[in-house]
């Protein structure tokens, strides 16, 4: 459990961390963090998911999880579970946050092959932002019930998007792609998997 002022976990350059599960990674609060990155856990390295929770983390990029240019995460299986992006400044409510789930930054790695991603928020990304550079590959598990309070309720895209199985579902934006957006430098390569019952709506 986080103290509501930094990450909980961060996992350095060349250092391996597996959770195996069950257990919780709550409480962190990036925000108003210099970095402002990763509520529950930064990922400079590489961090192996194969169950517990990761819920009701804060960042202005990557509220449960943010996955840096060197950093690999494999989720296995668990759940990144309602946690939520946002930058504060003092004196402010907070805007524009990115990847309420999960941020991947340019040069980062996030392979999905099971395990549910759902109920997070973020003006961009609900569930997952990848950065021009970073890479999505998700091979199973699901995407669903994030919100985008702008673009892409359940993955924003500027980086690559590789989907050869699971499911991206019931995410909701509030302007374009309600469950996926990719931008001019963004790409999508689908093979697999299934996008389906998702909602965009412009203000």
């Amino acid at each position: 459990t986080g103290d509501g002022t930094t990450s909980v976990i961060y996992v350095n350059t060349g250092s391996t961390l597996t959770l195996n599960g069950p257990g919780t990674i709550t409480g962190g609060d990036a925000a108003d963090n210099t970095y402002a990155r990763g509520g529950g856990i930064y990922v400079a390295g590489t961090f192996n998911m194969n169950g517990g929770t990761i819920t009701e983390n804060t960042a202005r990029e990557g509220g449960g999880v943010y996955v840096g240019g060197n950093g690999t995460f494999t989720m296995n299986g668990g759940e990144i579970l309602s946690n939520h992006s946002v930058y504060r400044v003092v004196g402010t409510s907070g805007s524009s946050g990115s990847g309420g789930g999960v941020y991947v930054a340019s040069g980062g790695k996030f392979n999905l092959i099971s395990g549910t991603i759902s109920g997070n928020g973020s003006s961009y990304g609900g569930g997952v932002f990848t950065r021009s550079g970073g890479t999505l590959t998700m091979k199973g598990g699901s995407i669903s019930g994030n919100t985008a309070g702008i673009l892409g309720g359940g993955v924003a895209s500027p980086g690559a998007l590789i989907m050869e199985g699971g499911e991206i579902s019931g995410n909701t934006s509030k302007a374009n792609g309600g469950g996926i957006l990719i931008d001019s430098s963004g790409t999508i390569t689908m093979s697999g998997g299934k996008i389906s019952d998702n909602t965009a709506q412009w203000n």
